[in-house]
């Protein structure tokens, strides 16, 4: 089971509903446009064009949401650009 839909699970099981997942950013980014979710989880890892932390930002420039970064270790160049 992949690491996306556990935490699809968990997102239902506490109560909330997924309007859509994506690795890929633009993906991403096109999704929250379309939904204008409350809230979004998003990993620093996404393929495509843009990181998660880019995503992030090109939402955030569109519409206002909670995002909460679930991810792996972070170089400071990241750390830096997620601040």
């Amino acid at each position: 089971m992949s690491k996306a839909l556990i935490l699809e699970r968990l997102v239902t099981a506490i109560g909330h509903n997924v309007i859509g997942s994506s690795g890929e950013g633009t993906i991403a980014t096109n999704l929250a446009k379309k939904y204008a979710p409350n809230i979004i989880i998003m990993d620093k890892n996404l393929g495509g064009k843009f990181n998660g932390i880019e995503t992030a930002k090109r939402i955030s420039n569109s519409i206002r949401c909670s995002i909460i970064f679930i991810t792996g270790p972070m170089n400071q160049e990241l750390l830096t650009q997620a601040q």
